[in-house]
C-alpha cells in the first residue's frame, strides 16, 4: 500500500485502516506513465527510428 496515504486511527482499536482513493489514483497513473516512458526508451534502444515508424503505422492501419 501507499504509506503516506495510510489513515489510522489511534482512538478505536477495531477501526479499519484507510487510503485515500485519490492517492491511490494518483500513484497508479504515475506507475503506468513511467512504465509506458522506460518501454518507449527501451524500444528507442532497439530500433530504428524508421523502424519504429514502420511498425507504428502497420499497428494503426490494422483493421479489425
Amino acid at each position: 500500500m501507499v504509506k503516506s496515504g495510510l489513515e489510522v486511527s489511534d482512538d478505536d482499536p477495531n477501526a479499519v485502516p484507510r487510503v485515500s482513493q485519490y492517492r491511490l489514483a494518483a500513484h497508479l497513473g504515475s506507475a503506468v506513465v513511467l512504465y509506458a516512458l522506460l518501454l518507449w526508451q527501451g524500444f528507442s534502444h532497439l530500433l530504428t527510428p524508421q523502424q519504429v515508424f514502420d511498425r507504428l503505422i502497420i499497428m494503426l492501419s490494422f483493421e479489425m
